[in-house]
């Protein structure tokens, strides 16, 4: 329960601060290179559908201001509209031990295997700019 209210935080800080507007900072984080710094943190996963599309880009440095900034860590998978590469991405952020994952989906409709992933792992999920056929797992 915790930690779905913290996931829900993270997500309303994420549109304020879109409905705001954020910074230009472009760097990212990548998944796989360990465990957050401190127990009291949470690790969030952000699966972007690209890392080229100005929309894409703004909503994910959004998301990484407010994971970072709440002193948590930050991972970032680009599936460079791929979406089979997407649902790899997905499975390498629930390996990783992510506390909850945001999706940018590439396909709304090929992205209920990795819900269901998510859900069986117990990490919740929100999905992010994309209406998603299946809506009922998500956040």
């Amino acid at each position: 329960m915790k930690k779905r209210l913290f996931a829900l935080a993270i997500m309303v800080s994420v549109f304020a601060m879109m409905l705001v507007g954020c910074g230009t900072d472009t760097n990212t984080s990548q998944a796989g290179s360990g465990n957050a710094a401190n127990d009291s943190s949470y690790v969030i996963g952000y699966a972007n559908m690209n890392r080229v599309n100005a929309h894409c880009i703004k909503i994910a440095d959004s998301i990484k201001a407010t994971v970072e900034g709440a002193g948590n860590e930050y991972l970032e998978t680009d599936a460079g509209d791929d979406a089979a590469k997407q649902l790899s991405d997905i499975d390498d952020l629930i390996s990783y031990g992510c506390d909850a994952i945001i999706i940018d989906p590439v396909d709304s409709n090929g992205i209920s295997s990795s819900i269901e992933a998510c859900k069986k792992a117990a990490i919740p999920v929100f999905i992010v700019d994309v209406e998603i056929a299946d809506a009922e797992d998500v956040v």
